[in-house]
């Protein structure tokens, strides 16, 4: 059965920009049902027969948010959505059930109020571990949705990515926000001069292992 030990740890998910820490957060931390802006129904709705939610908050090594913004600054920046399902079959189906509601917020359809969504690009990436072995698991890929929220000030943009991974009857849903004018992120860690490995990647990687615990 699935618990708590099936969430990654803190200290198995990367460090932030400019080194530091990540620890486990939950202050201010958002809900359950609305643990990404993305989802269009409940948890309960994808079906799983048990649930287990964590959250955690990056901080640089001078104690400081990588990157700072009046609305997220007291917030987790990062969170992690362990569910358990009845078979494989149906993981699966809660993966595809799931990216419908990216693709769709992406799109701009069905998001809260208050929220625009700016940057229609946007692309599933399939997630490895990059190391010659065996993928971190049957299903793992993440999107990110870029968006202005009311409050922000103007020009800052709200990076919001979401990864997908399903190790046979279990599926984890992890969630990355920060904040600032342009992302210095990217998903394709195989070119050097792209930009910084994207935060998800590594917690998809750290979902795989939690997942198989």
């Amino acid at each position: 059965m699935l618990t708590a030990a099936n969430l990654p740890k803190a200290r198995e998910l990367p460090v932030p920009v400019g080194d530091g820490k990540v620890s486990v957060y939950d202050k201010n931390a958002r809900s359950l049902d609305g643990v990404t802006i993305c989802l269009q129904g409940p948890i309960s709705s994808l079906g799983p027969t048990a649930t287990e939610m964590r959250s955690y908050r990056s901080r640089t090594l001078k104690g400081k948010p990588p990157f700072p913004s009046p609305v997220l600054d007291r917030q987790p920046d990062s969170y992690a959505v362990a569910l358990q399902f009845a078979d494989p079959t149906a993981a699966m189906t809660a993966k595809s059930t799931v990216e419908t509601w990216v693709v769709g917020c992406a799109a701009g359809d069905k998001v809260p109020a208050g929220v625009k969504v700016v940057d229609g690009g946007f692309d599933w990436t399939p997630v490895g571990n990059h190391t010659g072995e065996p993928p971190v698991a049957e299903v793992a890929e993440a999107a990110e949705v870029a968006y202005r929220q009311v409050g922000l000030k103007a020009g800052t943009t709200v990076y919001e990515s979401v990864g997908l991974t399903v190790v046979g009857d279990r599926m984890m849903i992890t969630v990355h926000l920060f904040a600032t004018d342009e992302s210095p992120f990217t998903t394709n860690i195989d070119d050097d001069e792209a930009g910084f490995a994207h935060p998800q990647i590594g917690l998809v990687q750290a979902a795989a292992k939690a997942l198989r615990r």
